[in-house]
């Protein structure tokens, strides 16, 4: 199934408004198909700008050369511990 951008942003934009979910959003697609320039340059900047969403933190992960779930789980920990301290200070 191929989608556009917008159909995209609108599909996250109705999962993360949807009280049920709250899970993490994978975006899967071949390497080179921009999905990293898809998340950083149109996907996040439009959450952020949705009045709707201001109560969702967003933590952008790149799953490349992550070899197992323990090295997945160190890097989630960090994230939120960077964004934790980030906000305190």
């Amino acid at each position: 199934m191929n989608i556009n951008n917008d159909e995209l942003i609108n599909i996250v934009t109705d999962y993360l408004l949807e009280d049920r979910y709250t899970q993490a959003i994978l975006i899967d697609g071949k390497w080179g198909t921009g999905k990293t320039f898809f998340v950083k340059e149109k996907l996040i900047p439009t959450l952020k700008d949705n009045t709707s969403l201001k109560f969702a933190k967003i933590y952008y992960l790149s799953l490349y050369d992550i070899k197992d779930l323990t090295e997945l789980t160190n890097k989630i920990y960090l994230a939120l511990f960077e964004n934790f301290f980030k906000n305190k200070f």
